[in-house]
């Protein structure tokens, strides 16, 4: 009954907010989006979290640099992205358009301006998509937001990342600015519909990374380093041995 109850209230959360998003974008015509994203998401995101028991940690006076970047984190979770969006960074995040399904969570994301990556089951539009993005990027470097690794089983700790985000980066020239977070394993249910009791959930900054010595040709050796640094932050949090 428990799990039904925070589900329910979660999504009536999000629905709120969404349509309220959603609305301001379509009569601003989209210049409200930086609006949603710094305030509305923000709010909805702070809510539920605090509705379901997590007291969040964020880092201080955290501002997002000036030159175009791609701003990483791990996902272990259903709800790390809750408090990734509550630090109202005015960038587009990448989500799976296997969210679509979640209406609630989708009208959050239009209205602040999420752009939706093709799953691995469609390579060919996944190709396509990455392509324009990468064509895009060279023509006007962005700063975006996603997850290095993207749709998969949740575990604790840190699953393969993607190299496909990062060629993305390397197209636009963007620096790497790494976030972790931080959620107690007894208080993370993962990928799993079941009821929290909540706990600490910190968002922490890590060391940026320069891509001035990233080529095409090493790349892939990069994203593993990358992978690594996550590792290592992981297992300091967690006080775990390596994994």
């Amino acid at each position: 009954m428990k799990t039904v109850y925070q589900i329910t209230v979660t999504f009536l959360i999000l629905a709120i907010f969404g349509i309220v998003s959603t609305t301001l974008r379509l009569v601003s015509f989209g210049g409200l989006v930086p609006f949603n994203r710094k305030v509305l998401t923000v709010l909805s995101s702070k809510l539920i979290l605090r509705f379901l028991g997590f007291r969040l940690v964020l880092p201080n006076k955290y501002t997002l640099p000036h030159q175009p970047t791609f701003i990483t984190f791990n996902h272990n979770s259903l709800l790390d992205i809750f408090s990734l969006t509550a630090l109202g960074l005015n960038v587009p995040f990448l989500l799976s358009e296997k969210t679509l399904k979640l209406i609630p969570l989708t009208l959050t994301a239009f209205g602040m301006g999420v752009i939706y990556v093709p799953q691995k089951k469609h390579p060919k539009r996944r190709a396509r998509f990455f392509e324009r993005l990468e064509e895009r990027l060279q023509k006007k470097p962005m700063s975006f937001a996603g997850s290095s690794e993207g749709v998969h089983d949740y575990i604790n700790g840190i699953a393969e990342f993607n190299s496909g985000v990062y060629r993305m980066a390397l197209a636009g020239k963007l620096n790497i600015s790494p976030m972790f977070v931080y959620i107690p394993k007894n208080y993370d249910n993962l990928d799993n519909y079941t009821s929290v009791s909540g706990g600490v959930m910190e968002v922490c900054t890590m060391e940026s990374v320069s891509i001035k010595n990233w080529t095409s040709e090493n790349i892939e050796q990069k994203v593993v380093e990358m992978r690594l640094k996550f590792v290592e932050f992981y297992n300091i949090k967690h006080s775990t041995e390596s994994i």
